[in-house]
């Protein structure tokens, strides 16, 4: 199974789990997990449902609980259960992952940017069955003869609920299924960049670029990124819209500086923006105290 297989297994019910689990010592016997989770006046006492199946598989398949016949446990004591402290988690596991079932999610967001690049917006988006095939064409252009569909319009809502807890886009009515947005998720990964490289010092655009790679694979550079450039294919020439959008925002809220010089000839090169005061390139950046 996988994060999008359990399909009712959202981050919110995760998140309640490990809670749950956290704040009885790290381990309950299962009828009482599901007594809490869903108390019986509202369930067959003989009939789990499927909600608390799922938010149990989800929260084995990202490593932080296992299950035993009678009983379940924390895997590890000092689990996160802070939403932030949790989404950093998952975040970092997916990243990490070497399972491809729950690869599939970085993957897809990685077609989303690479997608909005080549078209310029958002606008290729028509309908999450559209956008189901299109990622699972792709997705299967790496796979072998044998494996099966990756990717389909009933993983799309829980893949939605994924990408938005981990900071990576948002959902609203009048939009036809996700926008991307990595402003959110980039503002904590600079935190942890900044521990690296330092705070209040100018480093070079390209060192920058790395350690976001590093930490943030299904964006320009990154590992899932490069690999869903070559199945599309697709050549960037430049920061993809959507990366340079976040660094632009950041630089707003004073998360850190981009710095341009008339005088450089060569720089990290941007999604065009004449309104804003970092329009085409930035050289250096600098990561502001107290981010770090």
């Amino acid at each position: 199974m996988s994060l999008l297989s359990n399909t009712q297994g959202r981050p919110e019910r995760v998140r309640s789990l490990v809670g749950l689990l956290s704040a009885h010592g790290g381990t309950m016997p299962r009828e009482e997990v599901y007594d809490w989770l869903l108390p019986r006046p509202f369930r067959n006492r003989d009939q789990v449902p499927t909600s608390i199946q799922n938010t149990i598989g989800a929260a084995s398949d990202l490593g932080l609980v296992e299950t035993f016949r009678d009983r379940l446990v924390l895997v590890h004591p000092h689990v996160p259960t802070s939403e932030d402290a949790l989404s950093d988690y998952c975040h970092d596991f997916l990243c990490t992952t070497e399972k491809q079932e729950d690869r599939v999610l970085l993957d897809a967001f990685a077609y989303f940017v690479v997608r909005s690049e080549q078209h310029g917006s958002t606008d290729w988006i028509e309908s999450n069955r559209q956008v189901a095939d299109e990622v699972n064409d792709v997705l299967m252009k790496q796979a072998s003869e044998d494996d099966e569909r990756r990717f389909n319009d009933t993983k799309i809502a829980p893949w939605k609920s994924w990408m938005t807890y981990l900071g990576l886009g948002w959902e609203a009515p009048s939009l036809p299924t996700f926008y991307p947005s990595v402003t959110e998720r980039l503002q904590r990964v600079v935190r942890d960049v900044g521990m690296v490289l330092g705070s209040d010092r100018e480093v070079d655009a390209a060192t920058f670029m790395r350690e976001l790679a590093s930490r943030m694979p299904y964006l320009d550079g990154g590992e899932r990124f490069r690999s869903i450039c070559d199945s599309v294919p697709f050549r960037p020439t430049r920061t993809t819209w959507i990366l340079s959008e976040a660094l632009r925002d950041l630089h707003d809220d004073g998360t850190l500086r981009l710095h341009v010089r008339g005088d450089a000839r060569e720089g990290q090169q941007l999604a065009p923006d004449d309104t804003h005061s970092i329009r085409s390139y930035f050289v250096s950046v600098t990561i502001l105290r107290g981010i770090a």
